[in-house]
């Protein structure tokens, strides 16, 4: 028998993340005047507000100190860097998710599991499920499924 992880890997971790190196991202980064391909690591990590690149680095466990190192953008301020953030992402799901049938009831479903999860040990989880959430249907599921990622991903190197 297949585990929830598995059957969920595509869903969540592919599709939770996808926004993350989108087209979307990008416009959103220029529009705040951050260098290319930064506003990943600024962004995801800025609701723990100015972690040093150490702390991104642990925390996001997929890349080495030194490369967070240089794409990550010091002074940026956090909540800028969240609002721009979660708009990519926002955005994101407006155009690649708008055809999904039934995306209230799916968000509503991955919000009841995210808000019921325990966040200890999870300060990337804790932080996004704590964010402001949009009202449309489809940027609801798109957030909750970057929410969902960062569960499973905060358990897995945890």
């Amino acid at each position: 028998m297949r585990s929830t992880s598995e059957l969920t890997r595509e869903q969540v971790v592919s599709l939770g993340g996808r926004f993350m190196t989108s087209p979307e991202l990008a416009a959103r980064e220029h529009a705040s005047g951050l260098p290319p391909r930064t506003l990943y690591f600024r962004g995801r990590t800025a609701v723990l507000g100015d972690p040093v690149p150490g702390v991104v680095a642990s925390v996001i466990g997929i890349f080495p100190e030194w490369l967070v190192e240089t794409a990550i953008v010091r002074g940026f301020p956090a909540d800028r860097a969240i609002d721009a953030y979660l708009n990519a992402c926002w955005d994101w799901s407006r155009n690649h998710l708008g055809a999904v049938a039934e995306p209230d009831r799916l968000a509503d479903l991955g919000f009841a599991v995210v808000d019921g999860a325990d966040p200890s040990g999870l300060p990337l989880f804790r932080g996004w499920r704590d964010a402001a959430r949009p009202d449309d249907g489809p940027a609801r599921l798109g957030h909750v499924l970057m929410v969902l990622r960062e569960l499973r991903g905060g358990l897995h190197f945890a």
